[in-house]
């Protein structure tokens, strides 16, 4: 027998082994979620536990197709969050709209805070801790635990925000240049290590950006109305992780399952941000992973690069004054990139001859090592084909984020398509590249 007919055989047997396994994975979930979206029951894990009583305190905002309320455990007077759905209009669709994007967001939060494996707290913690739904006059509301009050979108538009994020993610205070670079580094870690584990259960996020980020730093004063009309004060139980967790999974979308695909309505079809969404638009049904990788990318980019001033420091004096925090600078750099068919190597050659580089974009992707490193996975993330862009996994265990080799393995991807044997084949050389890859130390 020749050496490529073991070699055949072996792939053979691990595809047939990874369709089994898929296969029994989505039938346990389908099995299990039939009784998903009962009322007054919270899932944990396997376990469900009424909520004796939850009481709605102060709205904190609307969204589209949701609002957001402060809530209180009347047994133990934690305070929590709860969520219901709520349409933006009157309008009959939106309101359907607005019921299918919660019963999705409270399955995918189910799911992605199931245990699954002993490794999963380490990544778990990157999402708000849910606990489940409850009906309030007659009215389902989503229940999680309070973890931070402030976004990145909020840390944006702070004043030096960039810098308060880096004390609340607990980096030590150091030359601004310094601080900057840690900071990337850290941010960038932790929303690649959040879809990596929702991406290893088939979840895919579809609307990252800095509104869908929180930071679990600040404790919680909750304001209240009482009875006689005077204002006091609840404090939120819940202790800051100093982490960052990704929310508002209502856009989302299960591509694990065999018959049918939670929350996904087609090729050219769903919902997502024009100005954080990845150049396909829409979730490629062969390379679904991707489409969350770009969004990444600009989520990270302007929560890093959104200062637009000039600072005194003489060897910053020829850079342009504007960052990317204000969404119209975002909007025209995604163009100018966009100009140059997606490649940054080529853009920003052009962009440092006309001085028009983003504030700051020096420090992060200069000439050194690092910098060279950092250039190439965000080349990579920005990748103009979903075929070609670099999964979360691979970025975490790439020489920018793990130069000592020291990162333990992610999560590893599921098929994108279960049924499919060139999809398992594909996900088995995947899983070969991430897990067996030569990690290199630099000198």
């Amino acid at each position: 027998m020749t050496t490529s007919s073991v070699f055949f055989i072996i792939i053979t047997i691990k595809v047939i082994a990874h369709i089994t396994d898929a296969f029994i994975h989505s039938t346990q979930h389908r099995l299990g979620s039939q009784e998903l979206f009962s009322a007054s029951t919270v899932i944990n894990g396997d376990i469900r536990k009424t909520i004796p009583s939850v009481r709605l305190l102060e709205p904190i905002g609307n969204g589209t197709f949701g609002g957001v309320y402060w809530a209180e455990d009347t047994v133990t007077g934690n305070v929590l969050i709860a969520k219901s759905a709520r349409a933006a209009t009157s309008d009959a669709l939106a309101q359907q709209n607005a019921k299918s994007y919660l019963e999705i967001e409270a399955y995918i939060n189910s799911k992605l805070l199931s245990p699954h494996s002993s490794k999963d707290a380490v990544y778990q913690k990157h999402l708000a801790p849910y606990l489940g739904e409850v009906e309030i006059n007659q009215t389902m509301y989503l229940i999680w635990n309070v973890s931070g009050e402030y976004t990145l979108e909020d840390y944006i538009e702070m004043d030096d925000g960039w810098v308060q994020l880096a004390k609340d993610l607990r980096l030590d205070d150091c030359d601004r240049v310094v601080l900057r670079q840690r900071l990337a580094k850290e941010v960038l870690r932790q929303l690649l290590e959040s879809i990596a584990y929702c991406h290893s259960l088939g979840v895919i996020h579809r609307d990252i950006k800095p509104a869908n980020v929180l930071v679990d730093a600040i404790l919680t004063f909750v304001p209240v109305k009482s009875s006689s009309s005077t204002r006091h004060t609840f404090l939120a139980h819940s202790p800051k992780t100093n982490t960052l967790r990704l929310i508002d999974f209502g856009s989302a979308c299960d591509m694990s399952g065999w018959t049918s695909k939670a929350g996904y309505r087609g090729q050219n079809k769903g919902p997502r941000s024009i100005l954080y969404c990845a150049p396909e638009e829409f979730v490629d049904e062969e390379y679904p992973y991707a489409f969350d990788v770009y969004g990444v990318a600009v989520t990270w980019l302007r929560t890093i690069l959104s200062e637009d001033k000039i600072l005194t420091n003489e060897t910053d004096t020829q850079q342009s004054s504007f960052g990317l925090g204000n969404e119209e600078n975002l909007f025209e750099w995604r163009l100018a990139v966009r100009d140059f068919s997606h490649c940054l190597v080529s853009w920003e050659e052009f962009a440092v001859l006309h001085n028009t580089v983003p504030f700051g974009w020096d420090s992060l992707f200069g000439s050194s090592r690092e910098g060279i490193h950092a250039l190439r996975l965000l080349s990579s993330m920005m990748n103009y084909s979903p075929a070609r862009r670099i999964s979360a996994s691979e970025a975490l265990l790439g020489p920018y984020l793990n130069a000592d080799c020291s990162a333990e393995a992610p999560p590893e991807l599921p098929p994108a398509m279960p049924w499919s044997l060139s999809s398992h084949v594909q996900r088995w050389k995947k899983e070969r590249e991430v897990q067996y890859g030569e990690c290199r130390l630099e000198d």
